[in-house]
C-alpha cells in the first residue's frame, strides 16, 4: 500500500495548475512538487504558519518545512489529504493580499483502467468478470462491468463509492444510471482513516458484504448482509 503518487491542481491560474508528483512527508501529510512547469511549486501542511496550521503552495525556491514567506496559495484546513482541502486562498502578485478561489482544488490522478473481480454469487459460486473504469462517481473512480451495453435501456453493474454509506458498491444501476436497482455487494464502511475510501482494490479481502437476497434499490427489504471474500 503506498500514497497515490499524482494529484492535479485545477481551477486556478496555469502558474499553480497541473500534475504534482509525491516526494515525501511532513507533519504526518504527504508533500508533492509540481511537474511539467518552471514553476515546480509544492504543496504540503505548514505546521507552524504564524496563523495556525494550515496548507499551503509555496515556490520551489525552498524546500518543505523551510522558511514559509514565499507562500502562493494557502488553505486553513486540517485535513489529512490535499484533495480533501477546501476554500484555498491565492496571492497572484508578491506582497500582495491573498484572494479567494472557490473553484481551486486538487484531485487524484486515477490509476487502473480495468479490474477483475472474484466473488460468490448468491447460490454460493464464485463469479469472475471485468470491470472498465468509467467516470468519476462522487469524486472517486467509477467502474462499469466490461461487455455491458451502451444501450439506455439495459441495466449495467458497476462499482462506485457511495459516500453516505461511507462504502463501495457493487450494484445493478437503472438504465441511464437513473438510480440503483439492486446492490450485490458491498465493503464494510471505511471511516477514511485508511486507502479503502479511495480505491476498491485496497479493501480487505474479507472487508465485502453481501445479500442474502435482492435489495430494492438501497433499501434491504428481506435481505440479510453476510460476510464474503472477494478479490480484485
Amino acid at each position: 500500500m503506498s500514497v497515490p503518487p499524482l494529484i492535479r491542481c485545477v481551477g486556478v491560474e496555469k502558474a499553480l495548475n497541473g500534475v504534482y508528483e509525491y516526494t515525501g512527508a511532513l507533519h504526518g501529510r504527504p508533500c508533492y512538487r509540481q511537474t511539467g512547469l518552471s514553476t515546480g511549486n509544492f504543496v504540503w501542511f505548514c505546521q507552524d504558519a504564524a496563523e495556525g496550521p494550515m496548507w499551503v503552495v509555496t515556490h520551489n525556491t525552498e524546500l518543505p518545512g523551510e522558511a514559509n514567506e514565499n507562500v502562493v496559495a494557502r488553505a486553513r484546513h486540517g485535513g489529512r489529504w490535499p484533495w480533501e482541502v477546501k476554500l484555498w486562498q491565492v496571492c497572484f502578485l508578491r506582497d500582495d493580499a491573498f484572494m479567494d478561489q472557490p473553484e481551486m482544488e486538487f484531485c487524484l490522478v486515477i490509476p487502473s483502467p480495468e479490474l477483475i473481480v472474484q466473488a460468490p454469487a448468491m447460490d454460493g459460486t464464485a463469479t469472475t468478470c471485468g470491470f472498465r473504469r468509467s467516470g468519476v462517481v462522487h469524486k472517486r473512480v467509477a467502474f462499469r462491468r466490461i461487455g455491458d451495453s451502451n444501450d439506455p435501456g439495459i441495466t449495467s453493474l458497476w462499482i462506485f463509492w457511495m459516500p453516505k454509506q461511507s462504502r463501495w458498491l457493487l450494484a445493478n444501476v437503472k438504465p441511464g444510471g437513473t438510480g440503483v436497482q439492486s446492490v450485490v455487494a458491498r465493503s464494510l464502511p471505511d471511516d477514511g482513516s485508511t486507502w479503502a475510501s479511495l480505491w476498491p482494490w485496497e479493501v480487505e479481502p474479507d472487508g465485502w458484504e453481501s445479500p442474502t437476497a435482492d435489495t430494492i434499490g438501497l433499501q434491504d427489504a428481506d435481505a440479510v448482509w453476510a460476510r464474503v471474500s472477494a478479490n480484485h
